[in-house]
């Protein structure tokens, strides 16, 4: 069985096309785990193109999906993992949407984020009224202080001394108004009650994390769990609780590729098909002009997965595009700065 795993796609239309250019209609299935579009209209793209392969596309939500509705039906053979098992070939296929960074539309999480609205109701009326005045008073004061720039000549030279002393007075009493209609709402949020929130926001979110855990062990109980396959964006830990001996965890989330095994379960990070990266040429050093030395590059990534009986043979990783040569990856500043060619890998 031949199965093509992906994640973190985060919308990005010509690395799905890309993919398409590179594999054929070979696999049995494709696992989509998370982070597939910004929007519901990048999301569908996306799935069209994915469609295309002509085998079952299964999918769950990541942080990036927060407004997808759960209910979306999108290109024919694509269906959503949470709250069923989907069986191809001999595996149970299972999974849940959201994560604890940003469960969206989850609606476990759902729920217990209402709970907590509702036991503090009275708080967030006040943060709202807090808020609400506070865009209202900083957008009166931005109307009702001067143009800075009213002070140079009509040439463009330089600010005569007394214009410049009185911008410089009117900007010191802007800050100090801002600083005083801020402060209402900073110490709101400084406030105990506002903890108390934070505090039970928290907990609600790691109560969704166990609760749909706790679901989709359900769902796989009393199947051969060598042969389920669990698909969530974010890595599943402390499995041995829950889910003991899960034949594979397949999620994205923390972008780079990794396989590996623990207590006869495998797992595999398939992530990142979205990944562009800045990279300098190949020993340089910083120095006067070195920013404009910087390109991008594209460093996505999947993976192939295939399966003889109730083993997971192989899970390799394949690049969109091959590594640049003559070019290092840089760490520091991260920008659109232009691509450079890369050729197939």
């Amino acid at each position: 069985m031949r199965i093509l795993g992906l994640s973190d796609i985060h919308g990005r239309k010509g690395a799905v096309e890309r993919l398409r250019e590179l594999e054929s209609n070979r696999f049995d299935a494709l696992l989509v785990a998370g982070d597939i579009g910004n929007g519901l209209e990048s999301a569908i793209a996306v799935m069209e193109i994915l469609a295309t392969f002509g085998c079952p596309v299964l999918y769950v939500f990541g942080n990036h999906d927060l407004d997808l509705p759960y209910d979306h039906r999108f290109a024919d053979g694509c269906q959503h993992l949470h709250g069923g098992v989907i069986d191809i070939g001999g595996l149970a296929f299972a999974g849940y949407s959201g994560l604890p960074a940003h469960w969206g539309r989850n609606p476990i999480a759902a729920m217990a984020r209402t709970e907590v609205e509702r036991r503090h109701a009275g708080m967030l009326a006040t943060l709202a009224d807090l808020e609400a005045e506070q865009a209202d008073a900083l957008a009166r004061l931005t109307s009702g202080y001067p143009d800075v720039s009213a002070g140079r000549s009509k040439a463009g030279g330089a600010v005569d001394a007394p214009a410049q002393s009185e911008r410089s007075r009117s900007e010191a009493a802007r800050l100090r108004d801002e600083a005083r209609i801020r402060r209402p709402l900073q110490t709101f949020l400084a406030d105990k009650a506002y903890a108390a929130y934070q505090r039970d926001a928290g907990a609600a979110d790691l109560a969704a994390l166990d609760r749909n855990r706790a679901e989709l062990s359900a769902l796989v109980a009393g199947r051969d769990p060598r042969n389920v396959v669990v698909v969530t964006h974010e890595r599943q830990s402390d499995t041995g609780r829950d889910m003991p001996g899960i034949g594979l965890f397949l999620f994205g989330h923390r972008h780079g590729f990794a396989h590996t095994a623990y207590k006869g379960s495998r797992f595999v990070n398939v992530s990142a098909l979205d990944r562009l990266e800045t990279v300098m040429p190949a020993g340089s050093r910083a120095g006067p002009g070195f920013i404009r030395s910087l390109r991008r590059a594209d460093f996505g990534s999947y993976v192939i997965l295939e399966r003889v009986g109730t083993e997971m043979v192989t899970a390799t990783s394949r690049r969109l595009h091959a590594d640049p040569e003559g070019w290092a990856p840089y760490r520091g500043i991260q920008m659109p700065f232009p691509m450079i060619p890369q050729g197939d890998p």
